[in-house]
């Protein structure tokens, strides 16, 4: 139960960081997306249940903040956080250039199907949407949930992220 509340109280801070900070942090109008570094991170530690239901509820909480594109966060961080528990099953991400492209990957799907979500709500064309937040997006993101990991994995004094039994 504990562990709930402490995934709830970081799904906000996500959202919350992700509406009013990360838009003043941006280099050359690329910004890390919080709701993939949140929902990834979760789909490491829970699974891809875990974490495609984490996506969801972050990316509902954002989705609120946005009412032309309701809808598109949350499904994309789904997707997200699928892809978290997917990769963990797959990819030894104790390794920091898997960390790297599992969350590069992720902000790419997140990205591309939010693109595509929001061009037929009529927000505008889907390649538009897509790059305007792609390929530096994916790059910071994935910094950010590199960095966000290794700390984790200090903080619990383990060599491993993930116990591996």
């Amino acid at each position: 139960m504990n562990r709930i509340f402490r995934y709830l109280f970081f799904g906000l801070a996500a959202v919350v960081l992700q509406t009013y900070l990360v838009p003043s942090v941006g280099i050359g109008g690329q910004r890390p997306d919080l709701i993939v570094v949140f929902a990834l991170t979760v789909g490491v530690f829970e699974g891809s249940s875990g974490g495609s239901l984490a996506g969801f509820l972050a990316g509902l909480a954002a989705d609120l903040y946005h009412p032309p594109t309701f809808g598109a966060g949350a499904m994309a961080g789904t997707v997200a956080g699928y892809l978290g528990g997917w990769a963990q099953t797959f990819f030894d991400l104790d390794h920091a250039l898997n960390q790297l492209m599992a969350y590069a990957g992720a902000h790419a799907a997140h990205t591309a199907l939010f693109a595509i979500v929001a061009s037929l709500q009529g927000t505008g064309p889907v390649l538009k949407l897509f790059f305007a937040n792609g390929i530096g997006g994916a790059v910071y993101t994935s910094l950010a949930g590199a960095t966000l990991l290794m700390v984790v994995g200090l903080i619990r004094g383990k060599k491993h992220i993930v116990d591996r039994r």
